[in-house]
């Protein structure tokens, strides 16, 4: 297993438990009933985002479709978000998102929609052209999942702008039951190494763009996020991170009467059904106490809106549930595991401010430090903080 502090020392798991039982941490938690662990899911319980997956499954399902164009637009996105983001491109915004940011999602919501309003009109007129219609669909899934990669980084600014928070990634189940979550879900983890559909290309098609006048290209994306995208191409085998896996066992069975809970931006059924069904099926079992923490949809006539419940689990909400639940139990916030600067980083802050432990999950630990810098505050940070500071590297973890 491979983590170092922010010392830059190499640090075995028992060692690393070891830590915690010294000082300042140990007497942090004997003043508390127990320690509590906060856990991401994408990306560090497992190598794969979660919520992605789920919404590729979705892509077969015949009801997607039945949306009017109109509404699928809507639902997209609402127009007080289309009046941000279109200030937003012209700098109003500057100081929280990007213009090409901006102007991204706003070319990338155009594109989903005409998208959508051709696949309706090949699956109704019954076309057998299948690899046309395939082609289509995957164009349409890349700018999808774009786009909800957008709202993920730039959620807390349009938080703060409306009362009506928007996760991107919970629009897509609309008019689903609860059961229909678990379902896709399972079939995501069910997926095995040899699945004929395993990988799926979602590269840009250059002869749909000049087809259908549509305005995304590769080139755009890379210029706003500052980088390529992850999304050309989709591996779609679950691939749990053992080495997360073996952390959070330990501390199980070394401190006392731990509880870890998964904090998750997916919607809580895509959260309980992943780590049920996989090798972190342990943090829910009755011994344990461990639970999941997800965002929520309202519920009408008994299927899902396209309405939050509350507000998704992510960046500032990540706090505010571990207060809760540190609150409510008096446990100590032992430790904190996550990938992601925005939507983990003040959680991770939380912890290591509760004379807690964090620990981010990498594939590239000088990047991590980089990134992590302004969130954690490592300029400034004690030499015994930074033992407390943690990178775990799991590029080599299969």
């Amino acid at each position: 297993m491979n983590i170092i502090d922010n010392t830059d020392t190499r640090v075995e798991l028992d060692e690393l438990i070891d830590r915690y039982n010294e000082g300042e941490q140990r007497r942090a938690q004997r003043a508390h009933a127990g320690a509590f662990l906060g856990i991401d899911m994408d990306n560090t319980m497992f190598k794969n985002d979660l919520g992605v997956l789920v919404f590729l499954e979705k892509l077969n399902d015949p009801h997607f479709w039945d949306f009017e164009v109109d509404e699928f637009s809507k639902l997209l996105m609402p127009r007080m978000y289309r009046h941000a983001l279109e200030e937003g491109s012209q700098g109003v915004h500057a100081e929280h998102v990007s213009p090409q940011l901006s102007q991204l999602a706003l070319d990338l919501h155009s594109d989903c929609t005409k998208l959508y309003e051709l696949i309706k009109r090949i699956i109704q007129s019954g076309s057998t052209d299948k690899e046309m219609e395939r082609k289509v669909i995957r164009e349409f899934a890349r700018k999808m999942v774009e786009f909800d990669q957008i709202f993920i980084r730039i959620d807390s600014h349009l938080t703060n702008l409306f009362d009506m928070p928007l996760l991107m990634r919970t629009r897509f189940f609309a008019g689903k039951e609860l059961g229909d979550v678990h379902k896709m879900t399972q079939r995501v983890m069910d997926r095995n190494e040899t699945a004929v559909d395993r990988i799926i290309d979602l590269n840009i098609s250059p002869e749909l763009r000049q087809d259908l006048g549509l305005k995304v290209t590769d080139e755009q994306i890379e210029e706003a996020h500052g980088k390529p995208s992850k999304h050309k191409d989709v591996d779609r085998l679950v691939v749990p991170v053992r080495e997360v896996r073996d952390i959070i066992r330990k501390t199980f069975l070394s401190w006392e009467k731990t509880l870890g809970v998964v904090l998750t931006a997916n919607l809580h059924g895509i959260g309980e059904t992943a780590v049920d069904n996989s090798i972190y099926d342990f943090i829910r079992r009755q011994d344990f106490k461990g639970t999941v923490v997800g965002t929520k949809l309202v519920k009408q006539e008994g299927v899902l809106a396209p309405r939050i419940l509350g507000e998704p689990i992510l960046g500032d909400q990540k706090v505010v549930k571990a207060a809760e639940i540190t609150a409510n139990t008096n446990k100590h916030f032992a430790l904190a595991f996550g990938d992601s600067p925005s939507t983990d980083g003040k959680m991770l802050k939380k912890a290591l401010d509760e004379k807690g432990s964090a620990i981010i999950v990498t594939e590239d630990i000088e990047e991590a430090k980089r990134r992590f810098y302004k969130p954690l505050n490592l300029e400034e940070v004690t030499e015994e903080i930074s033992r407390r500071i943690y990178y775990l590297d799991i590029s080599q973890s299969a």
